[in-house]
């Protein structure tokens, strides 16, 4: 690969690692490329929106990791019966006194069972009104593996945002270079248009002049302030594009301003095989990351399915914190050990698990379309931005010629052998060569950021500037 400096002032600015490069006064903005990617990295919405969404992940991680731990619970209760609940044994005192009556007879006995004879047999166990505090515990011991699961899918799933995270970067970058390079696109051919109307306004005044000395006719003149005004009206279309394109960089940044782009469009004169792009697209596409992500959280999905099939184990435990009226029969606490198990459901659970492992091979076999399909896409980016690189010498010589052929007719025309329209077509010719050169350096420029972001090679598109030979294009 051949490589080449560029200015030692554009590099300079690059590793000072300033945001921007001057703000005047009037609100005018001089931002090189790697300026404006550092702010819109910091002010984008789009990445400020996914911050919130990560420290969500993270919570829900904390949340899933929880399942883990025993779950307490403080239960308080008031209640108030119809009745009290008893026994009455009152029935029985007569068989009872019948027989006691056939045994033989005690006299240190009898008062003793006097008084039970007398007394009532009547025994309130729990009064109508009672309250108490109760502290509660369950303990997983063995869910069938849904808790792994859970956890599992929080873990991939703040992966998967980290994912995102890089896709929105890398979509920025390629947002940030059409914006960019195109507002550059804009002021350069509104510098252009310029240029158009500078020299329809010489030829004008050559019209003017060579009429009244009776050199060309009076049609001659008018066709030469036809176009002069025509190249106005140009220019101020030229001016209007450039304020819209100034607004969605604004929008990008997330930044009011009068920007001026200061590194120039280019088109590189030579990059990595084709072979070495597939590759980085087939290894760190956030595209084919997404999808492999899906099929992750598939594989947990079907795991915490076959969890609901199988048996569940817990330990359970419950105490009495406070009480009142309670009855003293009720014990004060109790654990235990719980299993669940679910025979039948209408068989929901097996089909769910079914379901389950075929969305996997669904997913599966999108995984493999989307890998050929990414090779594809940046097989085609490649040749398009080749093709574009191969045309550049030819609008290199185009604009040789044209530059020649507006010499060599404006020439003819004050020599009085020349018409007005030869001088205008070859004019127009000139901007549109120009132009075409422009539009080219921008499709490129945005061509190759949508390639680098296919592939998950973004972050590297500044260091292309930098460090890759190039051809600049620039009219400034």
């Amino acid at each position: 690969m051949n490589y080449k400096k560029l200015s030692s002032f554009v590099i300079g600015v690059l590793l000072s690692g300033s945001v921007v490069a001057q703000t005047a006064p009037d609100n005018n903005t001089y931002l090189f490329f790697i300026d404006a990617l550092r702010l819109s990295q910091v002010q984008n919405l789009k990445l400020k929106a996914h911050e919130y969404e990560m420290n969500a992940l993270k919570y829900d991680k904390k949340a899933q990791a929880g399942l883990r731990s025993p779950q307490f619970n403080l239960t308080g209760n008031f209640s108030m019966m119809s009745q009290p609940i008893g026994v009455d044994l009152n029935g029985y005192k007569a068989p009872v006194q019948g027989f006691l009556e056939k045994l033989p007879q005690i006299p240190a006995l009898q008062p003793i069972i006097g008084q039970i004879m007398g007394a009532s047999w009547e025994m309130n166990i729990q009064e109508d009104k009672f309250a108490f505090l109760g502290l509660g515990m369950v303990m997983p011991i063995y869910m069938g593996g849904k808790i792994n699961a859970a956890n599992n899918a929080a873990k991939i799933r703040i992966a998967q945002g980290e994912n995102n995270h890089d896709k929105e970067l890398g979509a920025l970058c390629t947002e940030l270079a059409e914006r960019y390079f195109g507002l550059s696109l804009a002021k350069q051919v509104l510098s252009v248009r310029g240029e158009v109307v500078e020299g329809m306004q010489k030829h004008y005044d050559d019209a003017i002049a060579l009429e009244k000395n009776g050199m060309i006719a009076k049609g001659e003149r008018l066709y030469a302030e036809m176009f002069f005004e025509r190249s106005k009206a140009d220019k101020q279309k030229s001016n209007r594009d450039v304020i819209s394109i100034n607004a969605a960089l604004e929008n990008t940044l997330n930044a009011k301003a009068n920007y001026h782009p200061i590194t120039s469009m280019f088109i590189l004169s030579d990059i990595e095989s084709m072979d070495y792009f597939i590759g980085s697209a087939l290894e760190k596409s956030p595209l084919l990351k997404d999808v492999e992500f899906t099929k992750q959280l598939a594989e947990q999905q079907l795991k915490a399915k076959r969890a609901e099939i199988l048996p569940t184990i817990s330990a359970i435990g419950a105490a009495n914190l406070v009480d009142y009226n309670v009855s003293s029969a009720i014990p004060k606490a109790v654990i235990g050990i719980t299993v669940n198990y679910k025979l039948f459901n209408g068989a929901r659970n097996i089909h769910e698990y079914k379901s389950s492992k075929e969305t996997i091979k669904r997913v599966e076999v999108l995984q493999s379309k989307a890998k050929m399909d990414i090779a594809t896409l940046v097989e085609k980016n490649y040749n398009d931005i080749m093709s574009l690189a191969e045309q550049t010498e030819s609008y290199n010589a185009t604009i040789r010629f044209a530059d020649e052929y507006l010499r060599i007719k404006t020439r003819a025309f004050n020599e009085g052998i020349g018409t007005s329209s030869d001088v205008v077509d070859a004019q127009l010719n000139l901007a549109k060569s120009k132009i075409e050169q422009i539009q080219l350096a921008f499709q490129y420029d945005v061509a190759f950021a949508k390639m680098l972001e296919i592939c998950g090679l973004s972050e590297r598109y500044s260091q292309y500037m930098v460090g890759v030979s190039s051809e600049t294009i620039s009219y400034k």
